[in-house]
């Protein structure tokens, strides 16, 4: 479980004691790319349970960026219709100029990811930015076994609100 050092917010502590379960096959993506997924999610668990805490928020933060670009290109009217969709002018920008909070805004607003797993997958995103070495020594960052939790977490209920909210029917 937790050490003794890690304390955790009230809101922590409901989003890790929830039990996700999830059928990946159910996440509306191509099959090659539920492939992938599967193979990250093994990936996350051993840098979990090996004390990489740093490659588990990265892996984390870049898999559910990925994840929900690829759910948003398989439904561009949807999320391109969303209020929350990124604008350059009047226009809604190409996908491929959408960052992780663009994703995570609107999925949460098409219904597809739920508020609990949106307000901490936009903490996943601010820790993925320690990819950069120079910004974890500004800041004096050491990422905690509960850190990685969290992002575990994240990635594991995303997946769940994905494969439960049917997309195929927007």
């Amino acid at each position: 479980m937790l050490e003794h050092d890690e304390r955790l917010t009230g809101d922590e502590a409901a989003f890790l004691a929830r039990d996700v379960e999830f059928d990946l096959s159910r996440v509306v993506v191509e099959v090659d790319f539920q492939s992938v997924i599967a193979d990250r999610l093994t990936e996350v668990e051993a840098c979990y349970e090996n004390g990489s805490y740093l490659a588990t928020l990265i892996l984390c933060g870049s898999t559910l960026e990925g994840l929900l670009y690829e759910v948003a290109k398989k439904h561009p009217a949807d999320y391109n219709h969303a209020k929350a969709a990124p604008r350059h002018g009047d226009k809604v920008r190409p996908f491929s100029d959408w960052t992780l909070n663009d994703l995570l805004n609107c999925s949460r607003e098409l219904g597809l990811l739920g508020e609990d797993v949106t307000k901490f997958g936009h903490a996943v995103r601010e820790f993925r930015n320690y990819i950069h070495p120079q910004q974890q020594v500004r800041e004096g960052f050491r990422p905690r076994r509960v850190t990685a939790q969290v992002a575990r977490q994240v990635l594991r209920a995303a997946l769940e609100d994905l494969a439960s909210r049917s997309t195929d029917s927007q």
